[in-house]
């Protein structure tokens, strides 16, 4: 594998939880925006900002650690083709997924835009399996059921139906918009994949500056269009949903270097859903119904099967 060899499963392991970690905090952040009724679109830009910003420098502290020059020596140059092709795409498809999520909600609620989102982990899962052949263990199999579960479990229950349009109708029942939704995020979390099995580790900061760079100029040009300015808070609060976005995806890709996408994408999901559930019972003081503790028992279960040969 290019830049090095394939990492223990403990390091591997722990780059899941940290990333986990990071999405949790990052939902939790975006919150407390919401709470305070700050811009949707300066938040997510400001967010990309931050992102690209923080991934700059961890390529330049990398370089450094590398004892190199500012240019990356020859070996590396190729390196560069590769992170842009999947960056590029993938950035776009962030932002789309962003678009289209505001827009479920809108139409559908929270629950179903919540439940298909994060249903799109089975892009990866499936792709992975198919294409690499990268199957899970038998009692990993049970964790990735189990996964399954705590994602349908948490994100349904009193929004059991909903409201359209055209009237209410089952969460299960599948709408054009919200297929849309789970393709175009699980596509994005998909570019995770692609650059761990054909990028070089050792640009993964600029893969991700780049990826996140395409997002902030998708952002930015529809804050602009939309004529939004930037209020102070909204800066910092931006900056602080930006640096655990970045690095949520930069532990994933660590994350998959061992364990297989079909079972890091599920426990990645499913524990940030098992962890804002914990988070904002701890800092918001919220009373979580049986389906969220279920929900959160569920994924516990699911952590420790994955985590078993």
């Amino acid at each position: 594998m290019p830049g090095g060899a394939r990492p223990d499963r403990a390091k591997t392991m722990t780059a899941l939880f940290l990333a986990i970690l990071s999405s949790a905090s990052l939902a939790l952040i975006f919150r407390t925006t919401e709470a305070r009724g700050y811009n949707r679109f300066v938040i997510t830009a400001v967010n990309y900002l931050a992102a690209v910003a923080t991934a700059g420098v961890l390529f330049v502290l990398d370089l450094l650690a590398r004892q190199t020059v500012p240019v990356p020596p020859e070996p590396m140059t190729g390196a560069f083709g590769p992170a842009l092709v999947i960056a590029v795409p993938g950035g776009v498809l962030f932002f789309l997924s962003f678009i289209l999520y505001q827009r479920a909600v809108a139409e559908y609620g929270p629950g179903p835009a919540g439940m298909y989102g994060k249903l799109g982990i089975l892009v990866p899962m499936v792709l992975s399996m198919v294409v690499w052949n990268e199957l899970p263990t038998t009692i990993q199999w049970v964790g990735l059921a189990v996964a399954l579960c705590a994602i349908v479990i948490s994100q349904t229950g009193r929004g059991r139906r909903f409201g359209s349009p055209g009237g209410a109708h089952p969460v299960a029942v599948p709408r054009p918009l919200l297929i849309v939704l789970l393709l175009s995020m699980g596509f994005a979390e998909f570019s995770n994949k692609l650059f761990e099995r054909f990028g070089d580790d050792r640009v993964r900061s600029l893969f991700l500056a780049l990826l996140f760079g395409t997002a902030l100029i998708a952002a930015t040009v529809a804050a602009w269009r939309r004529n939004e300015r930037p209020t102070a808070a909204e800066l910092r609060w931006g900056v602080l949903v930006g640096v655990p976005n970045l690095f949520s995806s930069f532990f994933l890709i660590a994350s998959l270097k061992t364990v297989p996408a079909a079972v890091a994408f599920p426990a990645f999901s499913a524990g940030s859903i098992g962890l804002i559930a914990v988070g904002a019972r701890v800092i918001y003081q919220d009373r979580l119904t049986l389906r969220q503790w279920s929900a959160v028992g569920l994924t516990a279960v699911a952590l420790v099967l994955i985590n078993l040969r």
